[in-house]
């Protein structure tokens, strides 16, 4: 009985560990709130983010999906297209990491 509890626990441990066990980041362009996809989720957080936070973190290098450096409305609008069809629409993946008093944002007026 001991032999079949240990090797159960050991079996649900196995299948309760995520990928975010494993890496810190998502590396995948328009991955916003890093969940190792882009889905139209990301789009609904970066609008969120863009329109001044309401509490949410974004992987700012990520969220640059055209590559111009600037995290904005294009990139909501890149990804937007991407999801309902892509309309020959490619996202750019991360050179590198950005740091976040490095990537501008839209101002709010």
């Amino acid at each position: 009985m001991k032999k079949f509890l240990s090797i159960f626990l050991v079996f649900v441990l196995v299948l309760s560990l995520t990928p975010a066990a494993f890496a810190a980041d998502s590396k995948l362009a328009g991955d916003v709130n890093n969940d190792f996809e882009t889905t139209t989720k990301d789009i609904t957080i970066l609008r969120r983010y863009l329109a001044g936070g309401y509490g949410v973190e974004i992987q700012e290098a990520v969220s640059d999906v055209n590559g111009d450096s600037a995290v904005n409305a294009k990139d909501v609008t890149i990804l937007r297209r991407y999801h309902v069809g892509g309309y020959g629409v490619e996202l750019v993946q991360p050179k590198e990491e950005l740091k976040p008093d490095e990537t501008p944002r839209i101002p709010l007026n």
